[in-house]
């Protein structure tokens, strides 16, 4: 009995110390790897901006000169579409405009690009930048969220009242029908961008989120605790018993 006791102590603390050393070899958070990652979620960042600003701008240039020129025909309904077609076209620049500012990730990078010129220990860099690029995540997810149901209602709302002006008969707060198709095209033109706008803001998570998220991600799991096992350990003059565990 004796021998069973010492085999499965001998068991145990092979495997509490084989448990030690792969805990120990666990990679931890770097500040290159950090660097790396916020380099990268900048890069796209800036580059989803420099798309939408584009995008904007070109619809903004064909749609307001074209609206211009379309409102200034004679007819109520050249009058009214281009009238639309201009409110579609402002709407679109002040998108644009909107995408100039740059994203919180690249303040993150360029912070974090800061504290390692300045010298600042390593460690510090990595608790700094963590606990910015955390919170940055949250205050995104909550600002982006409550933007796109402001957004959804103000389009649900403009698309509405535009269409019933344009569609309902004349005499909508005593207005004739060259007013009131005027009234319905400029609410209905940012309209739909707004909704389109809403749904992107609630179902797209912010650049801060998808690379805190990414950055988690690649952290070890942490410990499920301690565990044991029992188990026949076959020796050449019969059998034994012995025990593993982790801690």
């Amino acid at each position: 009995m004796t021998r069973f006791a010492a085999l499965a102590a001998a068991s145990l603390l092979a495997a509490s110390l084989l448990h030690s050393t792969a805990r120990a070899e666990e990679p931890a958070p770097t500040a290159a790897r950090i660097e790396g990652e916020l380099h990268v979620a900048a890069e796209q960042a800036r580059d989803t901006r420099v798309a939408l600003g584009v995008s904007g701008l070109v619809a903004g240039a064909a749609l307001l000169p074209a609206g211009i020129g379309v409102a200034t025909r004679s007819g109520d309904v050249p009058r009214s579409i281009g009238t639309g077609m201009v409110t579609g076209g402002g709407v679109s620049l002040f998108f644009a405009a909107l995408s100039l500012r740059s994203s919180k990730v690249e303040g993150l990078a360029a912070s974090f690009d800061a504290r390692r010129a300045a010298g600042v220990p390593e460690a510090e860099v990595i608790a700094q930048t963590e606990s910015e690029w955390s919170s940055a995540a949250e205050d995104s997810r909550a600002s982006r969220t409550r933007a796109g149901i402001v957004e959804i209602a103000l389009g649900v709302a403009a698309t509405g009242v535009g269409l019933t002006f344009l569609l309902a008969p004349a005499g909508i707060g005593g207005m004739d029908r060259n007013t009131q198709y005027t009234a319905g095209s400029i609410v209905l033109g940012p309209g739909i961008p707004l909704l389109g706008v809403g749904v992107r803001s609630l179902l797209v998570a912010s650049p801060e989120e998808a690379s805190w998220k990414a950055h988690q991600a690649g952290r070890p799991a942490p410990s499920r605790g301690p565990t044991a096992s029992l188990g026949i350990l076959p020796l050449p003059s019969g059998g034994g018993l012995a025990a593993t565990g982790t801690f």
